[in-house]
């Protein structure tokens, strides 16, 4: 099954801030990161692809390794504006299977990306992405798949394509 999930930010203290119902939900970042790993695992099996659609960890390698590695499943990611500082080699080196800068165009010409993308060619695409945490585009064919637009759990495929 594929799967879609973002913005985690693990290790992120400003998130408790940035986001209300972090704040109300958890006392530290130790309480968050264990959570967002817990939910992720309920949802997600050894065999599932899941796309990380960015923003992972605010943490150095050997901790945002030890996090990646409890996760389920074959990770992919797309790069968010937080995790451009770091190659897509230290990426697959922390546990996905693939990571990329740019953009990806998936199945049905669906693009997945970190930030919205609000116009490609001249169309507005069918985009699932991240990056806008609690808000929304308001664009019937973008799904934005920020943990704390998905109940802090990664969401199927299938419960997305009657959406977009």
């Amino acid at each position: 099954m594929n799967y879609f999930y973002s913005d985690p930010h693990f290790s992120h203290e400003a998130m408790l801030k940035y986001e209300p119902i972090r704040g109300e939900m958890f006392l530290n970042v130790p309480e968050m990161n264990e959570y967002l790993i817990k939910e992720y695992n309920k949802v997600v099996n050894r065999t599932d692809t899941v796309y990380f659609l960015g923003d992972i960890s605010f943490c150095g390698k050997d901790e945002t390794e030890r996090l990646i590695r409890r996760m389920k499943g074959n990770k992919v990611l797309i790069l968010g504006n937080h995790d451009r500082s770091r190659s897509p080699k230290f990426w697959m080196d922390v546990g996905f299977n693939w990571a990329s800068k740019l953009p990806v165009i998936w199945e049905n010409g669906i693009i997945l990306s970190h930030e919205p993308i609000i116009e490609f060619g001249g169309v507005v695409p069918k985009n699932i992405h991240g990056h806008l945490h609690s808000k929304t585009t308001g664009l019937a064919n973008h799904f934005c798949a920020s943990v704390e637009s998905t109940n802090f759990k990664p969401v199927s495929w299938e419960e997305i394509k009657n959406k977009t």
